[in-house]
């Protein structure tokens, strides 16, 4: 059982080394990090979750959660030169 333990937590750990290689991973920005940055409301935020607008997000469990990439390229394309 020990043995089995070990071998497992050193797959774990190479698994792990080969996910972090592989997919660097950004710092997730909570709903509330990105609606301080948009200047919008949570409320907003949720709205337009469930309307599929705004930012690309990601579930962490029941909470969605944000890559500031995705954030960055939502406001990128959100871009305009004037508001006529």
């Amino acid at each position: 059982y020990f043995c089995f333990v070990l071998s497992e937590r050193s797959t774990l750990r190479r698994s792990y080394s080969l996910l972090r290689r592989e997919m660097p991973v950004e710092p997730l920005l909570t709903r509330i990090d990105v609606a301080r940055i948009l200047g919008v409301s949570i409320k907003t935020l949720e709205k337009w979750a469930w309307e599929r607008k705004g930012p690309v997000f990601v579930k962490v469990g029941h909470l969605a959660r944000y890559r500031p990439s995705d954030v960055a390229a939502y406001l990128e394309s959100n871009k305009t030169r004037s508001s006529r």
